[in-house]
């Protein structure tokens, strides 16, 4: 299998969900697409890894009506 896929929780719950739904050849692909882009930002913005981010929790801003 997946080296570490389950490791971080970012990377596990999207290689779960992609291939509870698909083949494990696309799971790894998204997952490989996933790091790809996050090193791409660390790199490109010279910032830490940040797991929230990975998770995909960012802070939202509250708009009141």
């Amino acid at each position: 299998g997946m080296a570490g896929r389950s490791r971080d929780p970012a990377f596990g719950s999207l290689y779960h969900r992609i291939s509870n739904r698909g083949t494990k050849i696309k799971a790894v692909v998204a997952c490989g697409h996933k790091l790809l882009r996050i090193i791409y930002k660390i790199l490109d913005d010279k910032v830490p890894y940040d797991e929230k981010r990975a998770l995909g929790l960012r802070q939202q801003k509250l708009v009141l009506n």
